[in-house]
């Protein structure tokens, strides 16, 4: 039998060791480290990443209708700010951001503003460093805007004051917090935290955790129709309720509310 050359037994062995690493990473990542380690080859490609500025800034527009973030690791908060004439988002870490690790955004010509975690690659990463993300809307922009979508893979997310037709927020790990809410419709999901939603809702709120409760304050006079499902929770509310086909009524039941907790309880209290 033939026996290998030297320099190609050397390159099949290199090559072998990093496909093992790659495995026992993986392993580590997905049981050790709750899948919240995030090492190995990351997949964080978007369409035109080359359009969009880098780092935190002002947007000089008034003409934004609608607001996207797609944030990996950290936090994010977005808030109405009473003083500001235009929108404004910052970034920062308890460790150095690279250039490459700078935030991302872009203003398309329909008015919608998107925000990314980084620049758009596919890398490889020995740990993602958090992140916190923070956006200010101005009280003159917040009525006009249509939609309001956060997206997040480990991320805490906090909404205050929005003015929005839809609300939609999505995080793999991470408490959810929306307050003072004025929308048509609310919804928010979890695959592990708790969630709290408060405000005016006039069509329809879900709210889904894997692990984790919810909380859900509206005014006295609210109108709802609730379904609630959990396997081992229970829902306490403040607000009288009657139950017509397996639904709990407030008011008119005007607005439809799904609340989906694995494990968790829920709390339908008064809004202050």
């Amino acid at each position: 039998m033939k026996q290998l050359k030297k320099p190609l037994l050397i390159f099949l062995i290199v090559v072998c060791a990093f496909a093992l690493l790659a495995v026992i990473v993986g392993v580590l990542n997905a049981t050790v480290g709750g899948g919240e380690w995030m090492l190995g080859w990351q997949d964080y490609r978007y369409e035109n990443g080359k359009d969009y500025q880098a780092g935190g800034a002002t947007v000089y527009s008034e003409e934004i209708k609608s607001l996207e973030v797609d944030w990996i690791k950290g936090s994010v908060s977005v808030f109405v700010v009473e003083d500001d004439r235009y929108l404004s988002l910052s970034e920062e870490s308890e460790d150095a951001i690279t250039e490459k690790g700078r935030a991302r955004w872009y203003l398309g010509e329909n008015g919608k503003l998107t925000v990314k975690f980084r620049e758009s690659a596919f890398f490889f990463a020995t740990g993602i460093k958090q992140k916190q993300l923070v956006i200010r809307i101005p009280a003159a922009m917040a009525s006009q805007l249509e939609q309001v979508t956060v997206n997040g893979k480990s991320c805490l997310i906090s909404l205050r004051g929005l003015e929005s037709e839809s609300v939609t927020v999505s995080t793999e790990r991470g408490s959810v917090t929306v307050s003072d809410c004025l929308c048509g419709a609310l919804t928010v999901s979890t695959g592990r935290g708790d969630i709290s939603a408060s405000g005016s809702f006039t069509q329809a709120v879900t709210l889904t955790s894997e692990r984790g409760s919810a909380e859900l304050a509206v005014p006295e006079d609210a109108s709802m129709s609730i379904l609630f499902r959990s396997r081992k929770g229970s829902m306490i509310s403040e607000l009288p309720l009657r139950e017509e086909n397996g639904r709990q009524i407030c008011g008119e039941g005007a607005c439809a509310v799904t609340v989906d907790l694995k494990n968790g309880d829920m709390k339908l209290i008064k809004k202050q």
